[in-house]
This record gives C-alpha cells, sequence and structure tokens, in this order.
C-alpha cells in the first residue's frame, strides 16, 4: 500500500500543489482530491489515461475539486475508455457533474463515471473505506483505507482529513492509523469556532489517536517553517512534502518518486 503526495498547499500556495495523494496498492490507484494545480502535477508523472481507477473528493471547494474539469478533459483527449468512479457526498454531486460535463462539452465523455456516495461506500478498490466529518465551512468527509486480510498478517491503513478542524469522530477514525495526513493551517491555536486544524489541535489528536506516524499538511502559505520548527524534535511527526512516498504498510518514507527537485514546485519556498 503506498502513499504518494501528490501535492500539500492551501487554496492560494505559491510554491506547492494543491492538497491531493495517489494511493496505490495491487495496480488499483485512488486519487484524492484535485484541486486546480493538481492535474499538472499528475501529467508530469506521465502516467497512463487509464491508470487512476477512481477519485475521492473530501468536499467541493475549489482547491480541493476544481482540477476535474481539466484532468478528465485531458484523459478524454489521450484515449481512456475505461470507467472511472467518483466518490462524493451526494449533495455535492451535482455541481461535480457540471464539472464533469464541461470536460467534454459539446461532447460527451468517451468513457463512463460511476457516481458513489462517500458516506455509505465501504469498499473501494482493494481497501475497506470509512468516513468522518470534519469541522468546515462546508461539509467535509475525512476517510480512513485500510487493507483487507488475516488479521495476524501486517495491514496498511491511511487516514486523510481533506479540510478541517478535528472533531471526535475524525480523531477516532484516524486511531490507530499507520500513516495519517492531517490539515495543519496555522502554527497558532484557532479556537473551537475554526474551520481549519492548527499544530496544537493536530499534536492533541497525535497524541489521542496515536498513527504511526502524522504528516502535517494544507499549511498557511508563508508558514511552514514556524511549523517544522515547533515539531523538529518529533520523529513521529513531520511537515510533509510534494513528491514524498510512504509505505502505508511499515509507515517508513521511500524515495521520492519525482527525482530531481526541480520537477517540483519550491517546497522549501515558504
Amino acid at each position: 500500500m503506498l502513499l504518494e503526495i501528490i501535492g500539500t498547499g492551501e487554496a492560494y500556495d505559491r510554491f506547492r500543489v494543491n492538497a491531493a495523494v495517489l494511493v496505490q496498492e495491487q495496480d488499483f490507484r485512488l486519487l484524492i482530491d484535485c484541486g486546480p494545480t493538481v492535474p499538472q502535477a499528475l501529467w508530469r508523472r506521465q502516467l497512463a489515461a487509464d491508470a487512476i481507477d477512481a477519485i475521492y473528493l473530501t468536499h467541493i471547494h475549489p482547491d480541493h475539486a476544481s482540477g476535474l474539469t481539466a484532468l478528465l478533459n485531458q484523459w478524454a483527449s489521450t484515449g481512456r475508455r475505461r470507467s472511472l468512479q467518483i466518490l462524493c457526498q451526494p449533495g455535492q454531486q451535482p455541481h461535480l457533474e457540471w464539472m464533469s460535463a464541461y470536460a467534454a462539452w459539446p461532447e460527451q465523455l468517451p468513457f463512463a463515471i460511476q457516481w458513489r456516495d462517500a458516506a455509505r461506500t465501504t469498499e473501494i478498490g482493494p481497501w475497506r473505506l470509512q468516513t468522518a466529518p470534519t469541522q468546515h465551512s462546508v461539509s467535509n468527509l475525512a476517510l480512513r483505507l485500510e487493507q483487507q486480510g488475516p488479521a495476524r498478517h501486517a495491514r496498511g491503513s491511511l487516514f486523510y482529513s481533506g479540510d478541517g478542524r478535528p472533531t471526535a469522530a475524525s480523531a477516532s477514525l484516524m486511531t490507530g492509523c499507520v500513516m495519517a495526513m492531517q490539515e495543519c493551517f496555522s502554527p497558532l491555536e484557532q479556537g473551537e469556532g475554526s474551520h481549519h486544524g492548527d499544530l496544537p489541535g493536530c499534536l492533541r489528536q497525535l497524541q489521542t489517536a496515536r498513527p504511526r506516524h502524522l504528516l502535517l499538511y494544507h499549511i498557511e502559505d508563508g508558514q511552514h517553517n514556524a511549523v517544522a520548527e515547533a515539531i523538529r524534535p518529533r520523529v513521529d511527526v513531520s511537515v510533509a512534502e510534494d513528491g514524498e512516498r510512504w509505505c502505508c504498510v511499515t509507515g517508513t518514507q521511500l524515495d521520492t518518486s519525482m527525482g530531481e527537485q526541480g520537477e517540483r514546485y519550491a517546497a522549501g519556498a515558504g
């Protein structure tokens, strides 16, 4: 179970790709979120048009969903014919359907889209899927993917928060995960009314949920160094960077998929 971080940036990040990840196991690939800068980051990886089997959208804010049109358009132009699963919230689906239709307007996409209710889907590809809401300005569903199989075997797992301040439900969903990614917009406490995560809250969640490793992402542009400095002594939490690859079974970092630093946004500049 491989986690590849496509982007870690917030909505208006100058240097990082919008937050998104690609999860792979047994030749099944799931893209989580697709903001406007995500398609180009995927194109740089030169994936085949039918390489991604499904897309999970945590919520419909533009920095998490508006890249869908460009991505589907490129797949249509480069020969995709395989059907695609898109997991989303039913109340947000009509807007996403319009974005998908626009990808081929005035024609139709040459491949089918299977729309699935994210909250009611319990399996996707080789994984068990669970969801939980966070506290955000629109409904956002964090998710947990877990390998299926005998309990006696090591099983990989991933928690991904999307946007929003952690809730009791999302903290419970993170509990015991091998890899966890939590939105951490600010290094400073934002208060209970905030719609975004902050470092003190993320560290409290880490203490109670105890994932093997916690990656902080979607940090406010310009605040990455402050967050990184605050957690520098710790080995169980780090600031996620574009292009990193992690094993969701062992919780260890692998080589970066993009190779040369120049192929990525200037991730240290914020």
